[in-house]
């Protein structure tokens, strides 16, 4: 917290400023009021870029192995835990 002191230094520091480049601090006054971005509007490329690593990484070695039941269980998990999330979000609130 700024004491009284330190408070009347910042306002004749900005009065200054004010008198000296009115421009300037119009700027901070015009940049104040634009509103922050929104979040994202629910675009999902990165976790989906993520996960086709994820599951390029894991599938493929396991199907050259000799294993393409575990490379289709890699394949199928996101997909399985995407459906689980979906479905949970669609459920009405019981509370």
């Amino acid at each position: 917290m700024r004491d009284a002191h330190q408070e009347r230094v910042l306002q004749e520091i900005e009065g200054r400023l004010a008198t000296e480049d009115p421009e300037f601090t119009r700027s901070f006054t015009a940049l104040a009021d634009v509103p922050p971005p929104k979040p994202s509007s629910g675009s999902a490329d990165g976790p989906v870029v993520v996960t086709v690593i994820v599951v390029l990484l894991l599938g493929v070695p396991l199907l050259l192995a000799g294993s393409p039941l575990g490379a289709l269980a890699v394949a199928a998990l996101p997909g399985l835990l995407w459906l689980a999330w979906w479905q949970a979000q669609r459920a009405p609130d019981r509370s």
